[in-house]
Formats: structure tokens, C-alpha cells, sequence
């Protein structure tokens, strides 16, 4: 009989598929590629979440293994320039680590959720927002949602709103030249892929832009991992590219699948 996939797709808003329908994300294109092109099996996990970094990825991680064991994870490898604010949330109700759950969109396809408010996702967005170094107020509404949802009168001891726009500018503003933040935003992501190949499970991580840190100082050795970016081309983005965010619409998912990321997930099954 043969064997049927576990896959989880793990990333930010590239993988989550924003402002697309889920037939139109990378994960399900993924999923129809290997079952009607391929005759492969397969069970997938998007657990994509806008404006999540790298650290996020290992709570997503931990949820899937628990709830479902995948067999695959495939990480998208987002930029370094994000980060997550941890808050002690008044109502010990909300103090949940890992309120996290899940929709079957359509069959064999599941949406993975994250519903805590024990953090909040920093994005170059929020960053933006917040800073009176930027002119950009494309995210101003974001930043005030959030404030209201999740800070305001729901934190000990409360913050007024220019004292968190305050915190987010002065992370946003300090991250970039931070050497210390770049090696941390590799040790993530190594332990990650680390930590699931020591639970014996495939992992396939990708960089999906070439905007990445570079060491001033050898502290270890970076691993190369394929990248969208630069498999594709500058002009691949410039046609697919929905937004300035770099979000492909869905004939680019189909391109990058049939191009660079498909036939990676292939050879791993081999």
C-alpha cells in the first residue's frame, strides 16, 4: 500500500497565503502537485502565520507533533528583521502558551490557527508604524488594532499606547545593525531543523528572500539552504509579486512548484 504523507508547512505570511483563498496557497498547490501529478499521498498543514518570525515556528512546530506527528516539515525560512513581544495577559484565561487549533479547509488540508495572547507578532509592518524615522502609515491601523485587542487594560502593569508605540520603535530601529540579534535569528532556525531531525523527521527548509544577515564575526558556520529568490529570479517576483510584501498570487505558487520547491519535496521521498 502505498505510503501516505504527513506534511506541515511552516512560514509567515508567504506560507499562510494572505488575502488568497486556500486553493490559491503554495501548501495546497503543494498538495494537488503530488496527488495528481505525482500519485503521491498527502496530508497537509499550513501553519503559516502573517508576520511570524522564525522563533514562532518552533511553537507551531511543537503543536503539529503533538497533534498530528507529520512526517515532512517543510520551513520557510522568513527575514530576520521580526521578533515577538511575550505579554503576561491579566485574564489568566488568555495566559495560554499553546492556544493553538485548526480547520480542515477541504479534505486532506488543514489550516493551523495560533490564537494565544501570550505574544504578539513585531513585523517590519508594526516597525514601520511605530518609528518617527519612517514615513510609511501603510500599517498604522494594524498597530493601533493591536494595542486595543491585546494590550490595552489586558497586561500588567498597563502600557498607554505611545509607551507600546514606543517599544516597537525602538526594537524595529535597533534590530538591523544588532550582531547579537543576527546570530540569534540563526540559532533558531538551526535548532529548529536540528531538533526535528532528531525526532527523525524529513525537514526542508528554504529561504524565500535573498534579505538575509551577514556575520561580522565567525561565531559558527552558516548553512546553505536553497532560496526562492534566487532560484527564480528577480524578474519571477516582478510578475508574480502581488504586493511589496513579495506575496506571489497563484500562478507564481504553481511556477515556484513546478520550478524550485516541488522537485526538492519530491527527492526527499526518494
Amino acid at each position: 500500500m502505498q505510503k501516505k504523507y504527513k506534511i506541515a508547512c511552516l512560514g509567515c505570511s508567504f506560507t499562510e497565503g494572505i488575502n488568497l483563498d486556500p486553493q490559491q496557497t503554495w501548501p495546497h498547490i503543494l498538495k494537488v502537485w503530488l496527488d495528481k501529478k505525482h500519485d503521491v499521498q498527502s496530508t497537509i498543514y499550513n501553519a503559516g502565520r502573517a508576520g511570524s518570525s522564525v522563533m514562532h515556528n518552533h511553537l507551531s512546530a511543537n503543536f503539529l507533533l503533538k497533534e498530528f506527528d507529520p512526517d515532512i516539515f517543510i520551513v520557510q525560512i522568513t527575514t530576520y528583521d521580526r521578533s515577538m513581544m511575550f505579554l503576561d495577559p491579566v485574564n489568566e484565561k488568555e495566559n495560554d502558551l499553546y492556544k493553538f487549533g485548526y480547520d480542515e479547509d477541504a479534505p486532506d488540508y488543514f489550516k493551523i490557527w495560533d490564537n494565544s495572547k501570550s505574544w504578539i507578532h513585531l513585523s517590519p509592518g508594526l516597525g514601520w508604524a511605530a518609528s518617527k524615522h519612517n514615513n510609511n502609515s501603510d500599517y498604522d491601523w494594524l498597530l493601533e488594532k493591536i494595542y486595543k485587542g491585546d494590550i490595552k487594560d489586558k497586561v500588567n502593569p498597563p502600557i498607554s499606547y505611545e509607551q507600546f508605540k514606543n517599544y516597537i520603535a525602538l526594537w524595529h530601529e535597533q534590530t538591523d545593525p544588532n550582531e547579537a540579534y543576527r546570530y540569534f535569528y540563526y540559532l533558531h532556525v538551526y535548532s529548529l531543523i536540528d531538533f526535528l531531525k532528531a525526532k527523525g523527521k524529513i525537514v526542508i527548509p528554504f529561504y524565500w528572500l535573498k534579505f538575509r544577515p551577514r556575520f561580522k564575526i565567525n561565531l559558527f558556520g552558516e548553512r546553505q539552504y536553497a532560496c526562492m529568490e534566487s532560484s527564480m529570479g528577480k524578474k519571477f517576483l516582478d510578475e508574480f509579486a502581488v504586493d511589496k510584501g513579495f506575496h506571489l498570487d497563484q500562478k507564481g505558487h504553481i511556477r515556484m512548484m513546478n520550478e524550485f520547491l516541488g522537485p526538492q519535496v519530491l527527492e526527499t521521498m526518494k
